[in-house]
């Protein structure tokens, strides 16, 4: 019997791996539709949210779809029901299923979708492609009594609060005394209104992420049990991680151009790619991006790359660059499918922490709309 899990907590443990906070502000991740507080059933992957996909959640008694490509990436006005995405979405609702989507968050991720793609090469002295920005750390200090220290510590350390390098739960105690005097419109944990008192507490410290704080703070508000809290938020000078998009770096020995492309279409499992540059080549810097990468084929040219695996190049971007000395593979969007893997390990991983065992399911559904003839 499967320990009960809401499809919220899977969702919020998710979160940690892969913050939403990660994604372009012109994405569409996260919950696309659905009732967060049912009871998990089991999951499938996909690469994307089609209806044959959504027959196999179906079959399989599944409930959560987690896909790469959002379902509803623009804006819909109204939902038709007689239109292919209008009845995708009534047997959604209907079935009870859930939808939930990490995308361009996915695509930036320390160990997300170009970390994994440039594993699958065994890629090594592997840079990003792109750098972009750089996280800010915060330093959290929060002051509570010592009844609730652990309660407290292990709510927010859960959340993956107080992660530094390879180590995860970080946390600095201090023992000191809190003295405050409840006002007539006080509700106290300890203590009388309008009478001072001095309690015995610890202030706990954590290097945590800018992009955490939302999420600390309301762990505060749940877990702690005082009416207002104290807490400090501290702005750090120390360099935080570097985040980028694409992955650059070198196979460990150098390969001709064509039997490289033929590795690649082996690794990734793919049909056809379409390829430019110069036949001859030797291979040995590769950049790669999974997705739509053709604004980024400058970079991979800087980074000194031989050849630049993406999707979606058109016709005068691919002259230009392959003039200029960079082979192109187009791989196509398909390329990303290997997610569908990536995910699985992700929540069998979540599932592991939280001691549950539900039914994943790595979709078998071809969502590629091309052939190759």
């Amino acid at each position: 019997m499967h320990k009960p899990l809401y499809i919220k907590e899977f969702l919020a443990a998710f979160e940690q791996v892969v913050p939403q906070a990660l994604a372009y502000d012109w994405d569409a991740v996260g919950l696309q539709m659905g009732d967060v507080n049912t009871p998990l059933t089991g999951i499938l992957t996909t690469l994307d949210v089609t209806e044959a996909v959504v027959d196999e959640a179906i079959e399989q008694g599944v409930n959560l779809i987690m896909s790469h490509h959002p379902i509803m990436f623009k804006p819909m006005k109204k939902i038709d029901f007689s239109t292919v995405k209008g009845r995708l979405i009534k047997k959604c609702l209907l079935n009870g299923l859930t939808i939930f989507s990490a995308h361009t968050n996915y695509d930036r991720v320390d160990g997300g979708m170009n970390d994994r793609l440039a594993d699958r090469l065994a890629l090594v002295n592997r840079e990003m492609l792109v750098e972009e920005d750089e996280i800010k750390n915060v330093k959290l200090q929060v002051f509570v009594p010592h009844t609730h220290k652990e309660i407290l510590d292990e709510a927010l350390t859960r959340l993956g609060i107080g992660t530094m390098g390879n180590y995860e739960a970080c946390v600095y105690e201090t023992d000191g005394i809190g003295r405050f005097q409840p006002t007539d419109k006080a509700d106290p944990f300890i203590g009388e209104r309008q009478t001072r008192e001095a309690v015995e507490e610890v202030k706990l410290e954590y290097l945590i992420t800018h992009d955490q704080v939302s999420n600390a703070l309301s762990i505060i508000d749940e877990v702690h049990p005082y009416e207002t809290p104290a807490f400090d938020l501290i702005p750090l000078l120390n360099t935080g991680k570097v985040r980028g998009i694409g992955r650059v770096g070198d196979l460990t020995e150098p390969i001709s151009f064509h039997p490289f492309i033929k590795k690649v279409k082996e690794t990734f499992g793919l049909d056809g790619v379409r390829v430019a540059g110069q036949s001859d080549k030797l291979i040995k810097r590769v950049a790669i991006l999974g997705g739509s990468g053709e604004k980024f084929t400058m970079a991979a040219l800087k980074k000194q790359a031989d050849v630049y695996i993406t999707g979606d190049m058109t016709f005068h971007s691919t002259q230009d660059i392959a003039a200029l000395g960079l082979n192109i593979i187009d791989a196509g969007h398909y390329l990303e499918s290997v997610m569908k893997d990536d995910f699985k390990e992700i929540c069998q991983a979540i599932f592991k922490k939280t001691d549950c065992d539900y039914p994943i399911v790595v979709s078998r559904v071809n969502t590629n709309p091309f052939r190759f003839i």
